[in-house]
């Protein structure tokens, strides 16, 4: 575990939270696809899903709070506090890659002036090395970005975004704690999560798992644009890929 990793409970708690809103999206789906006559706009719902239940589950955490904030001119997200201690806090928030890759490719051209704002508040690790890693690209596809935070980064230490991701059949296969890096506008990646999904009791059936093919195959690439995104993982990591290799 990495030192910069949450407490494992958190871990779960929010792995839990991802894949109930994403079990309870696909069961939406198959509700109300066959009532519409065009039923792609419900693409756009999952974040809100995943988002709920992630709050859900971090009701009982008492170290945990949210608040309700937006991206662009009406769609809402949850900004998550933990209270590592009585005068620290982590800013966390729960994004589909997607949503926040483009921010973090590696460039200044692409990032906002919020989002390397909250990038800030992670420079004390950049500093002091521990945020140091070896590069690693993959594609992402993008979505709507947050754009003002609704908690006052003056009491935060840590900025977290816990990323999740599908594979190429629309099915939830990777979640990544990361921490972004404003120097080198990077992902640095703490802790992968995936692993935790299979403690989290969640069985997708077959019908969610057809629904959730058909979603990821009615969303074409040009929607997006295919894009690039960067993620650092700790070097000791990367040497260790190596020797198993």
């Amino acid at each position: 575990m990495h030192e910069l990793a949450l407490p494992v409970e958190l871990e779960q708690q929010i792995v839990n939270g991802i894949m109930k809103g994403e079990q309870n999206y696909l069961q939406m789906r198959l509700r109300e696809n066959p009532n519409l006559i065009v039923s792609n706009g419900l693409s756009w719902a999952r974040g809100n899903y995943i988002d709920t239940y992630v709050g859900k589950e971090t009701e009982t955490n008492s170290k945990v709070t949210y608040n309700i904030a937006k991206a662009g001119y009406a769609w809402g997200y949850l900004q998550f506090a933990y209270a590592q201690s009585e005068r620290n806090k982590s800013l966390i928030f729960v994004k589909n890659i997607r949503t926040i890759g483009p921010q973090f490719n590696g460039s200044s051209t692409n990032i906002s002036d919020y989002i390397n704002e909250y990038a800030g508040i992670n420079n004390h690790l950049v500093n002091n090395g521990k945020l140091e890693g070896r590069g690693i690209n993959g594609s992402f596809q993008m979505e709507l970005l947050p754009s003002k935070s609704m908690i006052d980064s003056n009491d935060v230490d840590r900025f977290y975004i816990v990323t999740y991701d599908h594979d190429e059949g629309g099915q939830l296969s990777k979640i990544i704690l990361t921490m972004p890096n404003q120097r080198t506008n990077k992902l640095f990646q703490v802790e992968d999560l995936s692993e935790l999904m299979n403690n989290s009791g969640i069985e997708f059936n077959d019908d969610e798992l057809n629904v959730a093919g058909d979603n990821n195959s009615n969303i074409p690439d040009a929607v997006y644009g295919q894009q690039k995104y960067s993620f650092e993982v700790p070097t000791t990591q990367t040497e260790q890929s190596k020797k198993e290799g």
